[in-house]
């Protein structure tokens, strides 16, 4: 019997708590990491391992983009073997490619950082394949409905990090970064277990990602390029414009009023292997659902955007005296927060129906609006910056939401069905 089959199949209420469990888990170990470095070692510190950890996102982005996100997409609808054997096809491919960026990463930080910052780069690498694959089981034990085993991984990883960093002697960006990436890759090799992954070939796992992920994994890992390039631009833009201190202090008012870091992670965990599944047997279910999803994500980031703002001077009581006066950008930053809670739902649906040129797209639309809204409103103060990124973001929401109404109501083939041919069975 497979571990699908041993599931209860909880109902939504429970997978959406262990989504909020397992992203919460997962954003403390990472918030440990800069807290322990701004208390032992103070900014520099600070800089040091969010190099490295900037590296890390780098790499769990396209790794996300190539692999997991389309493996997820395609083996959530199909039958309990075939997503064994997809899930043993994955791991492999992250295990090697994992060694292959950390063998890069290896070089990168001994020819050209000096220390602290190669050593850094080396505690990552020598976790770098464990932390990719803590990733995909975690993504893996959700679409099999074991939200409660993936919130292990990340509880893990957390008890792991504090308890090394509790046995430092003499912290260093290095030593945070090993016991950050320590803690992740015992994630990484419990999962393994957990999955129950059997012995995969690599010959034929690379056969079944050039086949079946690589058509929608392409467009993702293009959508991602778009992303990174469009939010760049608009940071450079940004500073050209108000200076260095107002982008501080929209990142600052971000850092506290952008729920969705928290609460996208959370949702979509569970959220898209269950709109794949149902978007296999009924498009006009699986919209619904995703509707559900968008709504409970606005009801949330509403809620918390209000309490919020709602207590006086909190930016000065977190910052300092210095961020008062730029409360006023609460509000405009929780509308744009509103907007993208709205399209959370829409933006699974294209994903669950491997939509990469749509994604692409839309991608790109929102990257061309980002940047005019600043080269348009910048001159104009951060105020009324604010405001028109905040109305930006929803005239994306909705371009997001019109794209996902057109997804195909007849109901789709799940992937990996029949046994790969060479098969003995």
């Amino acid at each position: 019997m497979t571990p699908w089959a041993r599931s209860a199949r909880p109902p939504s209420s429970a997978r959406a708590l262990w989504g909020a469990a397992s992203q919460a888990l997962n954003s403390a170990s990472n918030f440990l990491l800069t807290l322990a470095a701004a208390r032992l070692m103070g900014p520099e510190g600070v800089g040091v391992v969010t190099i490295a950890f900037t590296s890390y996102l780098f790499v769990l982005g396209f790794h996300r983009a190539l692999v997991s996100e389309p493996f997820i997409a395609a083996t959530a609808p199909s039958s309990g073997e075939a997503r064994a054997r997809g899930a043993a096809h994955a791991g492999v491919l992250t295990l090697i490619a994992g060694l292959i960026v950390a063998a890069l990463v290896a070089l990168v930080s001994v020819l050209l950082l000096r220390r602290p910052w190669g050593a850094a780069g080396l505690a990552l690498s020598a976790w770098l394949p464990l932390l990719l694959l803590q990733d995909l089981w975690r993504s893996t034990l959700f679409r099999d409905r074991r939200g409660s085993s993936a919130a292990l991984l990340d509880l893990l990883w957390l008890a792991v990090m504090g308890a090394c960093i509790s046995l430092l002697r003499q912290p260093s960006a290095a030593a945070l970064v090993a016991s950050w990436g320590l803690g992740g890759g015992v994630g990484g090799f419990v999962g393994w277990w957990l999955v129950r992954v059997g012995r995969p070939r690599l010959g034929r796992a690379i056969g079944w990602w050039r086949r079946e992920l690589l058509p929608f994994g392409r467009w993702l890992a293009l959508e991602g390029i778009v992303f990174h390039a469009g939010a760049w631009g608009t940071t450079v833009l940004l500073m050209g414009f108000l200076g260095a201190e107002a982008l501080g202090a929209i990142r600052a008012v971000q850092s506290l009023f952008a729920p969705m870091s928290l609460l996208g992670p959370a949702i979509a965990l569970p959220g898209l292997p269950e709109v794949a599944r149902r978007l296999s047997a009924d498009a006009s279910a699986a919209r619904r659902y995703a509707s559900g999803l968008s709504v409970a994500a606005v009801a949330l980031t509403a809620v918390y955007v209000t309490v919020g703002a709602s207590f006086s001077r909190i930016l000065s009581l977190v910052f300092g005296a210095s961020f008062a006066r730029y409360e006023y950008l609460i509000w405009p930053v929780g509308v744009g927060q509103l907007a993208a809670s709205a399209a959370l739902g829409a933006v699974l649906l294209l994903k669950a129906a491997r939509a990469g040129t749509a994604l692409l797209t839309l991608r790109a639309w929102q990257a061309a609006t980002a940047l005019l809204v600043v080269t348009v409103a910048g001159p104009h103060g951060l105020r009324v910056l604010a405001w028109w990124q905040a109305a930006a973001a929803w005239f994306v929401a909705v371009a997001y939401v019109g794209a996902a109404l057109k997804v195909s109501p007849e109901p789709r083939v799940p992937l990996l069905v029949a046994p790969e041919r060479g098969d003995a069975r």
